[in-house]
């Protein structure tokens, strides 16, 4: 029995004789796997540079609303310092918005009052309009506000009650029973 044997092949001499084309195939595959995570990879970086740029265009105006839980029952009125002296007691809502300076000149369109008529602190309005943050405070039932303007806290009182059954109306976080 004379069996004529495949002259060897430096390149292929780890790779038993059997499998050396299959061993090709898996190579291929392999070359083109690479590729085709690569491309994924590289369409991925992509995107999110993109929506990097993107979210710096958008405009980053929004409100953050802090309301004092349970602040009725406090045996002592709660000022600004009080207020962010107990951050337990908060519950937030994130409220994004494009017009936090139309806060502003809707609260100042309301009668001017003086500081007798503001109650407890109940909700403070953080808005970040611009590259600016401001402050807005209001009392237990959205009546009295305490607006800053060039670091001058003016109080404003909606007698009507119309923007707390707005706010009311649109979200349930201004609700009494909530």
């Amino acid at each position: 029995m004379n069996i004529e044997r495949e002259p060897e092949n430096k390149l292929w001499r780890h790779i038993p004789r059997g499998r050396r084309w299959c061993s090709f195939e898996k190579n291929e595959k392999t070359i083109v796997m690479r590729r085709i995570i690569s491309t994924i990879v590289i369409f991925c970086l992509c995107m999110s540079c993109k929506n990097l740029n993107s979210n710096n265009s958008v405009n980053n105006d929004s409100i953050v609303v802090v309301k004092f839980m349970y602040s009725e029952n406090y045996p002592f009125a709660l000022d600004e310092v009080t207020f962010w002296k107990f951050p337990e007691e908060h519950a937030k809502l994130e409220w994004h918005t494009n017009d936090g300076e139309n806060l502003f000149i809707k609260l100042r369109n309301y009668e001017k009052t003086d500081r007798s008529s503001f109650e407890f602190i109940k909700y403070a309005f953080i808005v970040k309009h611009k590259s600016k943050t401001d402050t807005i405070y209001a009392d237990l039932d959205l009546s009295t506000w305490i607006v800053p303007r060039n670091g001058i806290k003016e109080y404003y009182e909606d007698k009507n009650g119309e923007f707390k059954e707005d706010l009311q109306t649109r979200y349930g976080f201004f609700k009494d029973c909530w």
